[in-house]
């Protein structure tokens, strides 16, 4: 649908809801009588690391509060060590990627589900899926006190709305942080600290142990890689990545455990393996051990996926290989000694727009942006990131 149509069509939804439901509007509980908080972070793994940063910090302003979060079945791994949530509902019949998920409606389900979020008396509500289905489903579920967004005019709803077409000109790292100044949630004087992703305690010791046995030399560096991403059009030639890879084995003396999960990674790795004898299989493994063989790393490498932000959540260096994605928008703080690479284009994302003019490569003939970048590039980015990693070890 054409996106003006779309602007249209929601308004209307918008101010027809606001006259003919009573708006909501309460205030927001008195911090000390919050005693459960309720958070739908509905998309991929990088949006719920970086929605998790703001947990210390509804933590500090809420110290009675139990924090639950309700997130998709993809990304439940993501928080399942992480200390500050009290509870995780996995619910996958809401949509919010339509071209990777399928709409599947079972009433029965769903009523229940309402029903316990209902029995959970929640204080506070917030929306971070900004799709109508989860919305009209917290609305029922009745929390004290209802904020968020709506990408489908439903913000009606809410006792306190964030604009929707904010949303998509805000960097991924910082997106859940200004929802939640916007709506008055927490007040601009907090800073959101940088996303932790957190391992069981054993996690790093098993990686370890799992690399020797699939023959990572003793002594010898180790690159964690991650060749795919969302969509194809975002990903280097796997043929670049084993130019790469040979490279390194030869200027860097490092031996490559490649990760990720699934059929299109596992195609990547035996492309690599049949060219490149330093590649580890470190593939279709659970998220913790994902987590800890990239901790067991000196540098991670890949593209705009979720195990670049994972790489810089755990304080691993890394090289990002960008494309159709605006990288100020997707990549992870450059503070956190990632290095991007990127070639912008004519057709390359505008500054604030999320994507590039070519539906994120998706109509793209020729994936310019990507096609340039050459191998030497990216070795010249890696040995910078080493050298800048061992002077700052020194000092």
């Amino acid at each position: 649908m054409n996106r003006n149509l779309k602007k249209i069509i929601f308004g209307m939804v918008h101010g027809g809801g606001s006259i003919f439901l009573p708006k909501r509007r309460r205030t927001l509980p008195p911090r000390d009588s919050v005693n459960r908080i309720l958070i739908a972070a509905l998309h991929g793994l990088g949006d719920v690391l970086y929605a998790s940063s703001v947990f210390p910090l509804l933590k500090q302003l809420f110290p009675n509060t139990e924090i639950d979060i309700w997130v998709h079945s993809r990304a439940a791994e993501v928080l399942k060590f992480n200390p500050y949530v009290h509870k995780q509902y996995i619910y996958d019949e809401v949509v919010t990627r339509r071209d990777t998920e399928h709409f599947r409606f079972d009433r029965k389900k769903r009523k229940h589900f309402v029903r316990e979020l209902r029995d959970n008396h929640y204080d506070l509500a917030i929306d971070c899926s900004w799709v109508w289905g989860a919305t009209l489903m917290l609305y029922y579920a009745r929390p004290q006190y209802l904020a968020g967004s709506s990408q489908h005019g439903l913000g009606f709803l809410f006792d306190a709305e964030y604009a929707y077409e904010n949303i998509s000109h805000l960097p991924l790292r910082d997106l859940y942080i200004n929802i939640l100044h916007g709506i008055g949630i927490i007040p601009d004087t907090m800073s959101q600290p940088a996303p932790t992703f957190y391992m069981s305690t054993d996690a790093k010791e098993r990686a370890a142990e799992l690399l020797r046995s699939k023959g990572a030399a003793s002594g010898k560096r180790i690159f964690s890689l991650h060749t795919t991403a969302g969509w194809k059009e975002k990903e280097w030639d796997i043929a670049q990545y084993s130019a790469l890879v040979k490279e390194i084995a030869t200027r860097c003396n490092a031996d490559i455990a490649v990760i990720g999960n699934g059929r299109r990674d596992r195609e990547h790795f035996n492309y690599l393996r049949s060219e490149n004898t330093n590649v580890i299989d470190a593939l279709d493994l659970p998220l913790d051990a994902t987590a800890g063989i990239t901790a067991n790393c000196s540098l991670h490498i890949g593209g705009d996926s979720f195990p670049m932000h994972l790489a810089a959540a755990l304080g691993i260096p890394a090289v990002c290989i960008a494309g159709p994605t605006n990288p100020e928008l997707f990549a992870p703080p450059k503070e956190k000694r990632v290095k991007i690479l990127y070639h912008r284009l004519y057709c390359s994302a505008p500054d604030g727009e999320r994507y590039c003019t070519r539906n994120a490569g998706r109509t793209c003939p020729s994936i310019d942006c990507l096609k340039d970048m050459g191998v030497a590039e990216v070795i010249t980015a890696i040995e910078e990131i080493l050298i800048d990693t061992y002077v700052n070890k020194k000092a």
